[in-house]
């Protein structure tokens, strides 16, 4: 891995850790790189302000989740129940994401992945920009409710019931 990559990797763990004991608004630049052990220099090479360094982590992660999704063979159902279980493995890193208010950092990630997903397979020319907009909002919507509430549904049950929304949709 190259030292940037490193960097960036370092200020992000650092602001993870951080953001569980002090709310993101009071958190300042120097505090990260302090906790990280580098410059701000460093940071500003990096990372144009706080909400660059939670876009870099997820989308890592949302990277991750493509990356296991990827082969001959797409099964949408699969993907999705995966994509729950990425959430589900970062229940903590997501609530105190929504404790601060950072919906949107963590949304924009997902819906570039979920664009991927609902363009592969037998999905592939179903829905019009309007509808896959919405699916993303309601699958947004849907994991954070799964991590937030700490759902007694398995991955594979929401991913089952967002399926069949997606089948009547086609239906119709």
């Amino acid at each position: 891995m190259k030292q940037s990559e490193r960097s960036k990797q370092w200020l992000a763990d650092s602001l993870l850790i951080l953001i569980k004991d002090t709310p993101y608004n009071q958190i300042t630049i120097t505090d990260i790189t302090e906790k990280a052990g580098v410059s701000r220099l460093t940071f500003y090479r990096n990372f144009e302000n706080k909400e660059d360094i939670l876009k870099f982590h997820f989308d890592r992660v949302f990277s991750e989740y493509i990356s296991s999704i990827q082969g001959d063979e797409f099964d949408l159902e699969q993907a999705l129940a995966q994509c729950f279980c990425f959430w589900q493995n970062l229940t903590p890193e997501i609530k105190v994401c929504l404790q601060n208010d950072l919906h949107k950092v963590m949304y924009r990630p997902l819906e570039e992945y979920l664009n991927v997903v609902l363009s592969k397979g037998q999905y592939s020319d179903s829905f019009t920009r309007v509808q896959k907009t919405f699916i993303i909002g309601g699958l947004f919507s849907s994991m954070v409710s799964f991590t937030d509430e700490s759902s007694e549904e398995t991955p594979e049950e929401m991913a089952k019931a967002v399926l069949g929304i997606l089948n009547h949709k086609r239906a119709l």
